[in-house]
């Protein structure tokens, strides 16, 4: 069972309903909260089974796709060695383990593999168990931009967490163009009809809940403003604030 993470409640000296502009540069000079950061990862297998709905794709990319691509990887390496070492000595039965070890001359193109290598997984030993994979071109960040007054809460969240944590979800929100972070949604039906969508319900360690347009909201945890030419190299959220 996974542990429910309490919900953010406003703090003591914010008003609901406040200003977008008067929290820029409270936003712009935090750091990410972990509270608020979902922090779950499921199981590796031949390909992740998992609803998206709570995950970022910093999350999938530094857990499982990692772990899976190291996972072929060495599987690649040890078949490659295996198909070199069977070519060599074509014996029936094969050679024990250890009676012979592997030497790069004997890696060929002529060398092949086991059919049954092109359609089995590397952990499940099956089929893949997916749908029909297509080619996703590049989304652009102009592409998961969002509009407070017609996207739900549930959009929100997926373009955010679909940029976290580079570069970034790219969006006027708050006036001028930054990159937003968070995209956790408000489950409570606590603020609900507190403020117009864009308007702040409440706030916590430096976060903000923004209103949306299906009576929800949603927690954007710190912003970062874009990086121009002419800048210099900015390393932290505390340093894009002295610049603004």
């Amino acid at each position: 069972m996974t542990e429910r993470k309490p919900t953010p409640r406003p703090s003591s000296g914010t008003a609901r309903g406040a200003s977008l502009n008067d929290r820029t540069g409270v936003l712009l000079s935090s750091k990410p909260s972990r509270s608020l950061m979902p922090d779950r990862y499921g199981p590796l297998s031949n390909s992740l089974y998992r609803s998206t709905h709570d995950i970022t794709k910093s999350s999938i990319y530094c857990g499982p796709v990692t772990r899976a691509t190291l996972t072929a990887t060495l599987a690649a390496i040890e078949r490659i060695q295996t198909a070199s070492i069977q070519a060599a000595s074509p014996y029936t039965p094969p050679p024990s383990p250890g009676s012979q070890k592997f030497a790069p001359h004997l890696v060929t193109p002529l060398i092949q593999a086991k059919p049954a290598y092109r359609d089995a997984s590397v952990t499940l030993q099956k089929t893949f168990l997916g749908g029909v994979t297509r080619h996703c071109p590049l989304l652009k960040a102009a592409q998961r931009d969002f509009d407070i007054q017609s996207h739900t809460a549930r959009e929100i969240s997926r373009r955010i967490r679909s940029s976290d944590s580079q570069p970034g979800c790219l969006t006027t929100l708050f006036g001028l163009a930054l990159y937003v972070y968070g995209g956790i949604i408000e489950e409570s039906d606590e603020f609900v009809g507190q403020a117009p969508p864009r308007g702040i319900v409440a706030c916590r360690d430096d976060a903000v809940c923004v209103a949306t347009c299906d009576e929800k909201a949603i927690w954007i945890t710190h912003v970062r403003r874009i990086k121009k030419k002419k800048d210099p190299m900015l390393f932290g959220l505390s340093t894009l604030a002295c610049a603004c």
